[in-house]
C-alpha cells in the first residue's frame, strides 16, 4: 500500500477589482430580504502550473433599494503542478472555501462605512459543490491579467 503526501496549497492574497453599489433608497432597519448571487470562475495559468486565480462575481440586491456587485481574485500556489486530482479536491473544494470569508468580510465592511443607505450586509455562509467554471488562459484568447487591469477613472465634473 503506498501513501502518498497530500498536495500544499497556499493563498497569496485577494485582489478586489471591482465594487458598484447604486442606492435607490434608504432599506428599513432589520429588513434582511437580499437576493444573492456568488458564481466562482478558475483560471489555470499555462505559463505557471502551480499556480491558479479564483475569480469571484458577487451580486447582492434588494429590489427598489440597492445593488451591490463585486469582482474578486483570489491567488492560489501548490507545491507542485496542478493534475486532475488536485483541481477536484484543493481547487474547487478548499480554494474557495478560503477565499470566501474575505470576500464576506470585505462587502460587511464595505456596507458597514455607508451610513444610514443600508445597515452593514452579513452574507451567510456559502457552500460550493461540484466543480468550477474554467476560464480560458489569456495566453490563449488575448485576454489581460489581474496585474495588468486597468479599472476606469471616475468621470471628471466641470464646474
Amino acid at each position: 500500500m503506498e501513501i502518498s503526501e497530500q498536495p500544499r496549497l497556499r493563498f497569496n492574497g485577494i485582489d478586489i477589482l471591482r465594487v458598484n453599489f447604486n442606492a435607490r433608497k434608504p432599506v428599513k432597519p432589520g429588513d434582511t430580504n437580499i437576493n444573492l448571487s456568488v458564481v466562482p470562475h478558475v483560471l489555470y495559468p499555462r505559463k505557471a502550473p502551480a499556480t491558479f486565480k479564483i475569480f469571484v462575481e458577487v451580486n447582492a440586491k434588494r429590489e427598489d433599494y440597492f445593488d451591490l456587485e463585486l469582482v474578486a481574485i483570489g491567488h492560489f500556489e501548490t507545491d507542485r503542478e496542478i493534475d486532475e486530482e488536485i483541481k477536484k479536491t484543493l481547487v474547487n473544494q478548499n480554494a474557495v472555501a478560503i477565499l470566501f470569508p474575505y470576500i464576506r468580510s470585505f462587502i460587511t465592511t464595505f456596507t458597514g462605512n455607508l451610513g444610514s443607505v443600508v445597515e452593514p450586509i452579513i452574507i451567510p455562509v456559502q457552500f460550493f459543490k461540484g466543480d468550477i467554471d474554467v476560464m480560458a488562459d489569456p495566453e490563449e484568447n488575448n485576454q489581460i491579467e489581474s496585474q495588468q487591469l486597468e479599472l476606469p477613472s471616475a468621470p471628471t465634473v466641470s464646474p
